[in-house]
């Protein structure tokens, strides 16, 4: 057995007393094994594997037992755990910018590891690194090599961490979440290298994830955790087809499926109540409200030129439609967004809104289209002002379209809408960092919603919450849309989550349209090779 854990537990020490963030974990992992980690935010997985190689913050304590490769991890010396961190054990974290130091080029700090752990430098080193992007697929490897992170794509990041992690071809891979940020295409990508690698090289892979969909792509076994317990833990087959345990099953439920379409998705809340999902009636599609022609935007670049983002794109939206906007990172989604906002020049083509054309309005105009008009960005917690109460967020946009209102009124009115996304009216005078993600998420709904818009564009408004967060705010916007008549632009790269939500999809690539379709017709019947990739590339889930 390469790693055995028992009776793991990690605790904090707090103001308040200790925090137990970890209890009593038990598992085992073989050479060649890939384990899957499975679990919402605060489940203790990533707080697992930090306690077994010693970098908990220093507040942290673990107890029990980790022995790898007949070694005890828990309580070992620094000195001998440097020597196994980069070398026998290796990790690779979710977020490859954070990770990786912009002021040196990825040749230099992947020569680092080599240096330290097989006393490799010069060429020799230049040689393994350049050997170890090859393997790792990346495109014009010995280019890469003398570039800065910030030259790299998110997917070339992530592959650059990946190579940097099996240069010492270390038995055991630690891959916390190293997907959860990549569009469709390129997380396919990552998963498929990651099994090519255990192949090649007879790596051990312990796969962190809160996406039981993306797990059963690549993992032999499951574990599934919450609150710092194991809930369930078997053969991923297993598991999938017979799921013991109530949060199992409602993880399962939560992800939208490429298969068959529902409604409205299971939450965890749903299954621990014993409540049925229920959706209410979609309201009927009206009149159109919005119309675009043969859009082009414009960027100009640091040497003069100009960039092409968005080119000759055509749309209509009707009222009470969900038009779902899916491509990859750089298609050109986010830049229509911003041109219907006003915050993009457009270089060509018209907007229409209600009749109107956006080029004809004046400051007035602008002012009454944005009341008509609301946007909910990806990052909910970077969308608040940390300095100010979520209440007076919420309120804020009343003080420029209602400045008749006092203080108290606008937080009454907030108050009102914090309960209609299912939030404790009692917590308007508590700050963002205060709040979950999905908890930051519904705040930032509930201010776009307050003036009552006719049109919320949702730009990537799910992509960084857990599938059960993210079931609730779908859930969520599609019970305002039935009580209001909303129409929604949602942007998002995850076809699933696109399909489950929308009336029709259109797609886009390079800045262009190329296909857009009733989303029933466009998921059977694609007729764009794009199109055709980016659903192949969607995890599936098991078949129960």
């Amino acid at each position: 057995m390469l790693l055995s854990v028992n009776n793991l537990c990690v605790n904090f020490v707090s103001a308040e007393g200790d925090v137990s963030a970890v209890q009593n974990l038990n598992f085992d992992l073989a050479q060649g094994q890939t384990l899957g980690v499975v679990g919402e935010s605060g489940s203790g997985k990533s707080q697992t594997m930090l306690a077994m190689l010693g970098l908990l913050a220093d507040s942290g304590r673990a107890t029990g037992s980790a022995v790898f490769e007949g070694q005890e991890l828990i309580g070992a010396n620094q000195a001998c755990l440097q020597q196994l961190r980069g070398n026998r054990i290796s990790l690779i974290f979710q977020d490859p910018m954070t990770s990786l130091n912009p002021y040196l080029s990825i040749g230099r700090q992947m020569a680092e590891v080599l240096e330290w752990h097989r006393e490799l430098s010069g060429r020799a080193a230049q040689l393994e690194c350049l050997r170890m992007l090859e393997a790792v697929k990346m495109p014009e490897p010995a280019r890469r090599l003398k570039q800065y992170p910030h030259e790299l794509s998110g997917g070339q990041r992530q592959r650059v961490m990946i190579a940097m992690a099996l240069l010492c071809e270390p038995a055991l891979l630690i891959a916390d979440e190293p997907t959860t940020a990549l569009d469709v295409t390129v997380q396919a990508e990552i998963l498929k290298l990651l099994r090519d690698i255990q192949q090649q090289f007879g790596t051990s892979i312990i796969f962190i994830t809160h996406d039981l969909a993306v797990a059963a792509e690549l993992c032999d076994q499951l574990l599934v955790m919450r609150n710092g317990k194991v809930v369930e833990q078997g053969q991923t087959a297993t598991l999938f087809a017979q799921p013991q345990q109530t949060y199992t099953r409602a993880l399962i439920d939560c992800i939208p499926n490429m298969q068959h379409r529902v409604e409205r998705l299971a939450t965890v809340e749903d299954y621990e109540t014993g409540t049925k999902p229920v959706a209410l009636a979609r309201p009927a599609v009206g009149e159109r409200l919005l119309s675009v022609e043969q859009l082009c935007v414009d960027y100009r670049l640091a040497n003069g030129r100009l960039f092409r983002a968005v080119s000759d794109v055509s749309f209509e939206l009707r009222q009470g439609e969900t038009l779902g906007v899916v491509g990859e990172s750089g298609s050109g989604k986010s830049s229509v967004a911003r041109a219907l906002l006003g915050l993009n020049p457009i270089t060509a083509g018209a907007i229409h809104w209600a009749g109107q054309s956006l080029a004809e309005l004046r400051a007035s105009g602008w002012r009454a289209l944005r009341q008509q008009v609301q946007v909910v960005f990806q990052d909910p917690l970077a969308s608040l002002n940390p300095r100010q109460t979520v209440g007076d967020s919420v309120a804020e946009p009343l003080l420029v379209f209602r400045p008749e209102l006092s203080r108290r009124q606008r937080l009454v009115e907030a108050a009102t809408w914090f309960e209609r996304v299912g939030l404790d009216a009692a917590m308007l005078d508590r700050y963002p960092h205060e709040f979950s993600g999905g908890q930051c998420q519904r705040i930032g709904i509930a201010r776009a919603l307050i003036l009552q818009p006719q049109l919320l564009i949702c730009d990537e408004a799910v992509s960084a919450l857990d599938v059960s967060v993210q079931a609730q705010v779908l859930n969520l916007l599609q019970d305002l849309q039935a009580q209001y008549g909303l129409s929604l632009l949602f942007i998002a790269h995850d076809l699933a989550v696109v399909k489950h939500i929308s009336d029709r999809v259109l797609v886009m690539n390079n800045g262009q349209v190329v296909e857009q379709a009733e989303a029933g017709v466009i998921y059977t019947k694609a007729q764009h090779p794009y199109t055709q990739q980016l659903i192949n590339a969607v995890p599936t889930m098991p078949a129960a």
